[in-house]
């Protein structure tokens, strides 16, 4: 034990072995089961992912053990040149899980389904979250559905395209290993995993969007970049991409990184609203955003 180090997170605590050169990490008791069910179960039917090596599980009792990788990520690596072949690697890393993976829903369908989960998760937020801040909540959900509709009033053949998504796309989960045969880049945390519109994670990435503070700029900046368009669409080239409206993508990521805050924010024993969610809607209620 005395070589053993523990590291809580946000689902599930870590206890990295330096002497077996493994990590057991271990489930919340109760925290959100299907988080390390999606985990557990999309790195068992993909093992090609470039994430630490899965070695035992028991998705039943909670647990896995996996590789003890030594590197760093991608926003604290001194070339740019290594961290920029890093971030391609995880991206064609990406780009052939949503090839493997890729469906979709017709539009009624994906705006019923988040309709209900977003509904559900505001009527479930923790008693610590103020009426004020309830109602602003639905708000802006109620705007971001009423956007996306007229954005498509002609709905009846409109297919949203899903993928498995890593769901936490971010420079500090792209790790440049320090030596490795077995990858040149490692994706780590892959709790947040699930289907989601296919550009999820390339939003995620370039709008900095798990820092929320300032959203608004970085969307307007965004919508203006042609070079940030145009990653998009040399990412996503597989899937039409071309056919879908900047609106509609954005509105579309919108709902689902909504979604994604709700759903953080309810957890057993919170003591103070969440911040994150709460500055997200803040960005998202100022006018001139959407």
């Amino acid at each position: 034990i005395s070589t053993w180090v523990i590291i809580p997170g946000n689902n599930s605590i870590r206890i990295v072995d330096f002497t077996k050169d493994v990590c057991i990490v271990l489930r919340k008791n109760g925290f959100r089961t299907e988080y390390f069910h999606n985990l557990i179960t999309l790195r068992l039917a993909h093992p090609e992912l470039p994430g630490p090596r899965l070695y035992e599980c028991n998705q039943l009792q909670g647990w896995y053990t996996e590789e003890r990788i030594n590197g760093l990520p991608i926003n604290r690596i001194s070339t740019p040149l290594l961290a920029q072949k890093g971030l391609l690697a995880a991206r064609l890393a990406m780009k052939d899980l949503y090839c493997k993976t890729i469906s979709s829903l017709t539009i009624d369908e994906w705006l019923g389904n988040h309709m209900e989960l977003i509904s559900k998760s505001i009527k479930t937020l923790p008693p610590i979250y103020r009426e004020h801040q309830i109602q602003q909540i639905s708000n802006v959900a109620d705007h971001l559905f009423k956007h996306i509709m007229t954005l498509i009033p002609q709905r009846i053949n409109f297919r949203i395209p899903l993928a498995m998504t890593h769901g936490d796309f971010q420079p500090a989960n792209i790790f440049i290993p320090k030596a490795s045969i077995h990858s040149s880049v490692y994706l780590i945390d892959w709790e947040y995993c699930g289907k989601r519109c296919l550009w999820y994670d390339s939003m995620v990435f370039n709008l900095h969007s798990r820092s929320p503070s300032d959203l608004a700029k970085r969307i307007h900046s965004w919508d203006r970049n042609p070079h940030l368009w145009s990653e998009l669409e040399t990412i996503l080239e597989f899937s039409s991409i071309f056919l879908y409206d900047k609106s509609i993508i954005l509105a579309t990521f919108l709902i689902e990184e909504l979604l994604f805050r709700l759903l953080e924010t309810n957890i057993p024993g919170l003591r103070s609203p969440d911040i994150g969610l709460l500055t997200f809607v803040h960005e998202l209620s100022k006018s001139e955003l959407i």
